[in-house]
């Protein structure tokens, strides 16, 4: 005896879903065929995610050997180290200089005579040092106009040995050095020059006796605030020059931190550095009479 529902389906077509069911049960090829397409999909998706990983890792890995290479440099060590880390120089130039021994220096010789610049390419970044005929380095500075490029230098302020930490591309003007104390130099005419920002510490008891130095260098031309914008320091440094209140040379302005109005110690507050750099001991920022760092006519 027939089971109804066994007539029932017998006697109604066949649903969309068996006939698949049935067309694969009778040809197999496209099953195998879908099958290695799925599985050629993972083994594509696999590769592309390794490739991202991979890609990361080798970004990783060149920022990590270049801060290593700045972790193992000080002014004051010799030029040969310099040239050690970070190979032959790019562009060399002599200059004649006369630096006076600063306040409190234990009877140091005044710098005088052939000072010699030389600027190293790296990938991301520039350094720049100021050393003698006899091979000492006495300041130098790293600029680095790659964003992600985030190397690091600990500080001496006064709260310990290396209390504070100045990192290029993420630390702000007013807060590199733990405290503003120090004096700006100033040169933001328009955008055809060489324009800068700078805020320097001289070397004292507090500071290990180095100089420091941090902030904004026109070889890189992404100037940026803490939210991406540009920190107008153009507009600031007009309305000042004009003044005549706000001490300068040269056209250079060179007020203590301490004296800048609001709408300055704003932009100080927002300003994302990208250049730091240090004295030898006992050694004065005249040794970078304006800019400080590669200069954009030698980066160009």
């Amino acid at each position: 005896m027939t089971n109804p529902n066994q007539q029932d389906q017998q006697s109604r077509p066949p649903t969309l879903g068996e006939r698949f069911d049935n067309f694969f049960k009778k040809n197999p090829v496209p099953v195998l065929l879908i099958s290695s397409a799925s599985v050629v999909t993972a083994i594509s998706t696999l590769v592309a995610a390794v490739g991202v990983v991979a890609l990361w890792y080798k970004n990783r890995d060149w920022k990590e050997g270049e801060y290593a290479r700045l972790r193992n440099l000080r002014a004051g060590y010799t030029y040969e180290k310099f040239e050690e880390q970070l190979g032959r120089p790019s562009y060399r130039a002599i200059q004649d200089v006369r630096l006076p021994s600063l306040p409190g220096s234990p009877g140091l010789p005044t710098i005088s005579g052939k000072i010699i610049e030389s600027v190293f390419q790296r990938r991301g970044y520039w350094v720049d040092t100021k050393s003698d005929s006899s091979g000492t380095v006495f300041a130098y500075a790293v600029t680095a106009c790659q964003e992600d490029f985030r190397p690091t230098f600990p500080v001496e302020n006064g709260s310990g040995p290396k209390s504070s930490r100045i990192v290029l591309n993420q630390s702000v003007m007013s807060e590199a050095y733990g405290s503003s104390t120090g004096t700006l130099k100033i040169f933001t005419p328009d955008g055809t020059t060489i324009n800068y920002v700078f805020e320097t510490e001289d070397p004292s008891d507090a500071s290990g006796f180095r100089g420091y130095a941090w902030g904004l260098n026109d070889e890189c031309q992404n100037w940026r605030d803490k939210k991406g914008k540009y920190p107008n320091w153009n507009d600031w440094y007009a309305s000042h020059a004009r003044g005549g209140t706000t001490p300068q040379h040269n056209g250079i302005l060179t007020p203590d931190f301490s004296a800048l109005n609001k709408n300055g110690r704003d932009l100080a507050s927002r300003s994302v550095i990208n250049t730091y750099a240090e004295t030898a001991n006992y050694t004065s920022w005249d040794i970078y009479p304006d800019q400080i760092g590669v200069s954009r006519l030698v980066g160009q």
